[in-house]
């Protein structure tokens, strides 16, 4: 389960700083707040079903590669 946290709070991380985005401004992109950004990136919370779909669908991240465990 580390490997798999690990790999979706790289891939976040890594598009928030590839898009030059602040927690804040990812958060309202996904209509999350900063804090649970921070959560998610440093492992403390794994986005949900809805929230994958959303990253998804906002950030071009494939659900499968946040959440390996749920869409393999």
């Amino acid at each position: 389960m580390a490997n798999n946290l690990s790999r979706g709070i790289s891939v976040l991380t890594n598009y928030r700083h590839v898009q030059g985005l602040t927690q804040d401004q990812l958060g309202e992109l996904l209509e999350i707040t900063a804090s649970y950004v921070s959560l998610i990136e440093c492992g403390k919370r794994q986005p949900g079903h809805k929230l994958a779909r959303r990253i998804e669908e906002r950030c071009g991240i494939p659900k499968s590669r946040l959440r390996p465990d749920l869409w393999s």
